[in-house]
């Protein structure tokens, strides 16, 4: 959501800066946009770049000495306050190392960053790399061809000049990326967040040739006609894959979540949410400490806190499912990471948590239900398309008989035992019938995660 914001904010502010410069005798647009610019710099760190482009910008407008030195003066102060105490980050590049040893890379670089939407559109691979830096060139050649246009009649076209500048902010968002991650690959261009701002700049610079655009489509332009066709198709086909469901991902990033509020060093499952492991422990602890962003929410809030508590045991039916593996943590010798699946017929809402009791009634593990199962709704009932479950147990378990307790919200709903294996070094098991369903019969594999 940063992503859009940090975009969202510097283009109204060049707005409503075009807004003051042709629409109103009074300061007040000037003042909304100088309340954009000022809230630019509260996004990322490509915001600090609003304010000296807008006084930049107001200059070329020809707008009143005043107006441009109020810009200027808010300029220095916020990179001041911005600046004071900073510590960079010590793990990514440096701009100037970047721009003094690999030149060649860096434009790379750039360039895969503007014309990233394209790598998309076109497939991917080494052919939509080139692709992209194409378009990047296109993108960069469009936009100055149009500012020497603009720069002859500045007073006449500042909304086109609001455009353009705000087409140079993303360039020079690309430019400060490429310093830092270049030391991660000019590949890393690519990443989809960054089709963010390279999207906003292409809308710009459509609605910088829009009346040419138009002009061609009214004249019944057959290139025209079919260059929009072609895009319209790929983008169609690309949109398409907004319509599958993305269940086993966001099932993922909610174990990875889990590990995290458990405190578990589980690498593996917290790579699918954030790359370094080691600096986002310590984050997500006092985040987990201070009940904040998704660790106030159900089924996360305290889930730590609880584990060794006493557990209330109500008289609930029971459910369907079983334990499948137990999987020993690289990193993490006090836990172990178990899946399975776990169903109840009868309950509404479905359940989402499953908890793991010992037979001093207290709670030594914790699970999020959620995982597709097609297996299991085939098998089953279609209900049970999500009963799959994985989460985390006490090492100290594993061979104990547990009591299994699924919960919504609303409370426990159904609960079932399971005797816990010890996992060892790859070593299988058959998979039994559980109560009267009738399953295939399957090898079940307890992994070890050491040496992964």
């Amino acid at each position: 959501s940063q992503f859009i914001l940090a975009q969202l904010l510097p283009l109204c502010a060049m707005y409503w800066l075009h807004k003051s410069a042709v629409e109103s005798p009074s300061n007040r647009y000037f003042l909304i946009a100088c309340g954009f610019g000022v809230a630019s710099v509260g996004t990322m760190a490509n915001g600090i770049l609003a304010l000296p482009l807008m006084a930049f910008c107001a200059f070329l407008m020809r707008q009143r000495l005043a107006r441009v030195g109020l810009l200027a003066a808010l300029s220095v102060a916020t990179l001041f306050l911005y600046f004071h105490s900073y510590e960079a980050v010590h793990q990514y590049g440096s701009l100037w190392q970047a721009l003094e040893h690999y030149p060649s890379r860096f434009v790379q670089y750039v360039l895969l960053y503007l014309g990233s939407p394209f790598h998309y559109l076109s497939g991917g691979g080494e052919p939509g790399k080139l692709i992209a830096q194409v378009a990047g060139l296109v993108l960069v050649g469009g936009s100055a061809w149009f500012a020497i246009k603009a720069l002859r009649k500045p007073r006449e076209m500042t909304l086109q000049l609001a455009m353009l500048f705000f087409i140079l902010y993303v360039g020079g968002t690309a430019f400060g990326t490429a310093g830092g991650r270049l030391i991660l690959g000019a590949n890393q261009a690519l990443s989809s967040r960054y089709t963010t701002p390279a999207l906003m700049a292409w809308s710009a610079l459509f609605v910088l040739y829009s009346p040419s655009i138009l002009a061609a489509i009214r004249a019944r332009s057959t290139k025209s006609l079919l260059l929009f066709a072609v895009l319209g198709l790929q983008m169609v086909n690309l949109q398409r894959q907004a319509l599958r469901p993305q269940d086993d991902e966001l099932f993922e990033r909610k174990i990875a979540a889990l590990a995290l509020e458990l405190h578990i060093n589980d690498r593996t499952q917290i790579r699918r949410i954030y790359r370094f492991v080691e600096p986002i422990m310590p984050v997500a602890e006092k985040a987990s400490a201070q009940n904040v962003s998704v660790f106030g929410m159900y089924p996360f809030r305290d889930a730590r806190e609880q584990l060794g508590t006493s557990v209330q045991q109500p008289n609930l039916p029971a459910c369907k499912g079983y334990l499948e593996t137990v999987e020993l943590i690289d990193g993490d010798t006090h836990f172990v990471r178990v899946s399975g699946w776990i169903f109840d017929s009868i309950g509404r809402p479905y359940p989402q948590v499953v908890r793991f009791i010992n037979s001093q009634s207290q709670e030594v593990g914790y699970a999020l239900i959620g995982k597709p199962r097609p297996d299991i709704a085939n098998s089953i009932d279609k209900k049970a398309l999500q009963s799959g479950y994985r989460g985390y147990l006490w090492s100290d378990q594993m061979g104990a008989t547990l009591k299994l307790q699924a919960e919504g919200q609303a409370g426990p709903s159904c609960q079932m035992q399971a005797s816990v294996p010890v996992a060892l070094f790859p070593r299988t098991a058959t998979r039994p019938s559980v109560d009267s369903v009738s399953l295939p019969r399957t090898n079940i594999t307890f992994q070890s995660m050491v040496g992964i």
